[in-house]
């Protein structure tokens, strides 16, 4: 059976964060990498010209001279040659079929999801798999012929980097209760910004560092100044949308007035997002819209404010629900 790290104690701090609120990451994990995995045989997948060696009947490709002159000595009517074959054992189809391979082995996912890991492990055939040590060790150039799977791969290598195999019983284990939430903080930001990026075809989506309104008056207060970088910046033709993006049990927090405690955004949350807006240089003039999106599985909510001249969403996606309703209020976010 699966032992967790986080089979401890939740610390304060855990709480504070929400983390208690969540399940084991691996249902996620593999939900999230499903939609990856049915975009990737939508488009194709990736397939490439690997060097082969064969004695045959008939010349292919290039003659290996030496060892045909040895069959002939021996008075073999063969031919040795060396060719390129296209196959599907590629870097990226290794990496997928691997991180599929692990999260099979886990007992933590659902039998619905399991049925469908392994319907796309099974499409992948005789591609060999990878130890979860060379998974995240191995760097991807991405080209405009693979970019499609840049998000699937992104997920596997976190998967990778947060698991050990067990070699008796060929079980999974996810390791660093902390890192992980860090990890899948890092992992919803990609996720949301690789989704507009793919759907929103007529915006530039990125992340972008912002430049403070600050003057330094000398060299050293120029360099120490930290770097402002967004999660996401969705630039229509009429409109900027900035976002931020949390990974948090509970978006929201309890805080002591003085009648008494009451449920509240967090402040840290709402001074980092005007920060971003107040220094974010529009120089066009467009209208700029700020939003918060928390990954909750409960409390979803839906906020909307006036902060000076410019719109402020807070929304949650709940990651519990099917696809499809994660999909169109993804969509619906960003229209409003």
């Amino acid at each position: 059976m699966l032992s967790y790290a986080w089979d401890i104690p939740i610390t304060s701090k855990h709480k504070e964060s929400g983390i208690d609120d969540f399940e084991s990451p691996i249902e996620w994990f593999s939900r999230l990498l499903l939609v990856e995995c049915s975009y990737i045989f939508r488009k194709g997948l990736q397939v490439d010209y690997k060097p082969e060696f064969d004695v045959l009947k008939k010349v292919r490709g290039r003659i290996n001279v030496r060892e045909t002159a040895r069959l002939m000595y021996l008075k073999h009517t063969s031919v040795s040659c060396n060719f390129d074959e296209l196959s599907t054992h590629t870097t990226l189809n290794i990496i997928l079929k691997s991180t599929l391979t692990y999260l099979l082995r886990s007992y933590d996912i659902t039998a619905s999801t399991r049925k469908q890991l392994r319907g796309f492990f099974i499409k992948l055939g005789d591609v060999p798999i990878l130890d979860p040590s060379g998974i995240v060790s191995i760097n991807i150039g991405y080209t405009r012929s693979n970019r499609y799977y840049q998000l699937a791969i992104h997920i596997c290598k976190l998967i990778a980097s947060q698991i050990s195999v067990h070699q008796v019983g060929n079980a999974t284990l996810f390791i660093d209760y902390e890192r992980d939430h860090a990890a899948l903080a890092r992992l919803f930001e990609s996720f949301v910004r690789n989704y507009y990026t793919r759907h929103l075809t007529d915006a530039k989506v990125g992340a972008t560092n912002i430049h403070w309104n600050f003057n330094p008056t000398d060299a050293a207060s120029r360099d120490i100044l930290p770097i402002m970088r967004t999660d996401i910046v969705i630039e229509k033709s009429d409109q900027i949308v900035i976002a931020d993006t949390k990974f948090y049990g509970r978006a929201t927090g309890f805080r002591e007035y003085e009648s008494g405690n009451r449920e509240s955004l967090h402040s840290g949350h709402l001074y980092q997002l005007t920060s971003y807006m107040t220094h974010f240089a529009n120089g066009h003039n467009k209208a700029l819209k700020g939003l918060l999106l928390y990954a909750a599985r409960n409390n979803d909510f839906s906020y909307a404010y006036r902060w000076g001249k410019h719109d402020v969403a807070i929304r949650t996606i709940n990651l519990d629900k099917p696809w499809r309703e994660i999909d169109a209020a993804l969509n619906a976010i960003i229209e409003s």
